[in-house]
């Protein structure tokens, strides 16, 4: 199945408030519905309000915007995964913004989620030419631990010697919460995967690291990954 949005490369980065307005229309028109500026005067029956309820979760088509945008690749999707996909993005546009002004320009970005590119090699989800990102567009960290899931995911290009920085919403920051991020100050993290992961043996892994608060923007932080070790390490291939 085709990604939401193929991965961008160089200038195309640069599309991305575009191609989140495009998508974004697609989503809030559809979950409008036809009737949405119907008389509600009155209620409506029950099999009426079943049929719309219904239908605002059925599949986005996208046919009609793959003309407006030709970096989106899929033909439908699912209501929850382009709201998902666009919380993905809009916290890839605030990262970019931030890192731009410490001078790191993008050349790779995998807006909607994906792990691989279209040649199938593995991609952060914003990279340049030494350095690395990975995003998530609000998720608990309490609930999926995808903080340390995301720390494990750079720990390969970390040990490469990239500079690797996570970015997230405020509302993320949960697991921590009594901990208040301060632009500049570090701040030690730990935490072991919840899922097993194939390029440590098959195994869990813990993760400790320092992050470093960079800035906030929109509500959204990004932070440099500091002295970040994983058990068991990670097996080289």
């Amino acid at each position: 199945m085709s990604h939401l949005v193929r991965a961008l490369k160089g200038a195309e980065i640069s599309q991305l408030r575009r191609i989140y307005s495009i998508l974004a229309e697609a989503y809030l028109e559809h979950r409008a519905g036809r009737d949405a500026h119907s008389d509600h005067s009155s209620p409506a029956d029950y099999h009426s309000l079943r049929n719309r309820v219904l239908s605002s979760e059925s599949a986005i088509s996208l046919s009609a915007y793959r003309h407006a945008c030709d970096f989106i690749t899929a033909e439908q999707e699912r209501p929850i995964e382009v709201f998902n996909n666009l919380g993905q993005m809009e916290v890839l546009v605030a990262a970019i913004d931030i890192l731009h002004d410490t001078g790191r320009i993008p050349d790779r970005c995998a807006p909607t989620q994906q792990s691989k590119d279209d040649d199938y090699q593995d991609i952060p989800d914003l990279a340049g030419p030494d350095w690395s990102l990975e995003a998530f567009g609000g998720h608990n960290y309490g609930n999926n631990k995808k903080l340390i899931e995301d720390l494990c995911s750079l720990y390969q290009r970390y040990t490469s010697g990239d500079t690797v920085f996570l970015a997230f919403r405020d509302a993320a920051w949960t697991a921590y919460r009594s901990t208040k991020l301060i632009p500049g100050e570090p701040l030690r993290v730990k935490g072991t995967t919840a899922k097993s992961r194939v390029e440590f043996g098959r195994t869990r892994v813990r993760c400790t690291a320092q992050l470093r608060p960079i800035e906030n923007r929109d509500s959204i932080w990004v932070c440099q990954v500091l002295n970040l070790s994983c058990d068991p390490p990670r097996i080289r291939t």
